[in-house]
């Protein structure tokens, strides 16, 4: 499938990025009938996104559950009239599925994780956009014209529907998601590795609020290696590093390869754990890829499961 086409009428372009050291592929699609001016509907917590002016007003639906999971800008309540019962439905529908989901002027956006190259799955990407933007441009068309009418009885009507019009709320602070369990490395694989979760969220968690973490669990051993100048996963530290596989939920990796690293110090601790040995261990958390499905943890304690 070329990078740039059209699918179904509309427009579209696939390019290849890298987000905070992780690979992105970003689908845009254009459709065919602009959202009011300024207006922007966006991830929660993630920065709005449109190929044209975006307002600085923050706004609301009135639709709790809809509020908490997208951002919205707008000039005017008026503005956000499209964006009816069906269409916030379809549209959290599809958050679900691809967290990094982005309306904006005349385009959807789609950030998948990873360099997606088969173009059956690009090509079925393209489709549910395609949907969608049928729905929104549907929405679009039946919503009461935003502009301003002309004559008194117009005028009365266009107050009486503002003032039936939920009024903008406020930016929602972002709710912190369940923070995984410290003590329970299925917990942590479960939040790391969610599809589900955009590739930024998770890279975000990461960073500010499991680095530094105690994580404990078990594993099979894989094997067993003497740290000794610059390693991948640990740079320089001294010791052992000790690979494991660790069972993952299977709706997201059926084995997550976890890797300590075992001080000098506790040397005994591992004589007696050849490969294929079920064990049980404890670790600082020091980093994590959900793409590679690994985990490292430093100055780990093992000892054979009971």
């Amino acid at each position: 499938m070329p990078p740039t086409g059209k699918d179904k009428g509309h427009a579209y372009a696939v390019t290849y990025a890298t987000e905070d050291d992780w690979p992105v592929t970003s689908v845009r699609l254009t459709m065919r009938r602009s959202l009011p001016a300024g207006v922007a509907v966006h991830p929660r917590g993630a920065a709005p996104w449109s190929s044209g002016r975006i307002s600085a007003r923050s706004a609301g639906t009135g639709d709790g559950p809809f509020d908490k999971r997208f951002g919205l800008r707008a000039e005017r309540a008026a503005d956000t009239r499209f964006l009816g019962p069906d269409l916030r439905g379809a549209l959290a529908a599809a958050i679900d599925s691809h967290p990094g989901l982005w309306l904006g002027n005349d385009g959807l956006v789609c950030v998948e994780r990873g360099h997606l190259r088969d173009p059956e799955r690009v090509g079925a990407l393209l489709d549910e956009l395609v949907a969608l933007a049928a729905l929104v441009q549907a929405a679009i068309d039946a919503a009461p014209a935003s502009g301003r009418p002309r004559g008194e009885a117009a005028r009365t009507a266009a107050a009486e529907r503002e003032r039936a019009e939920p009024s903008p709320q406020p930016a929602f602070e972002v709710a912190p998601a369940a923070a995984a369990d410290p003590g329970d490395v299925q917990s942590f694989i479960q939040a790391c590795f969610d599809r589900r979760v955009a590739a930024y969220e998770v890279n975000r968690r990461i960073q500010k609020e499991w680095t530094g973490r105690r994580v404990h669990g078990g594993g099979t051993v894989v094997q067993l290696l003497a740290l000794g100048g610059h390693d991948f996963a640990f740079a320089d530290l001294k010791g052992f590093r000790l690979e494991l596989h660790v069972k993952g939920p299977e709706e997201i990796a059926p084995l997550v390869r976890v890797q300590l690293q075992v001080e000098e110090s506790r040397r005994d601790e591992l004589r007696a754990l050849d490969a294929g040995r079920r064990v049980r261990f404890d670790g600082q958390l020091v980093s994590a890829n959900p793409l590679l499905f690994s985990v490292q943890l430093v100055g780990a304690t093992v000892s054979p499961a009971r």
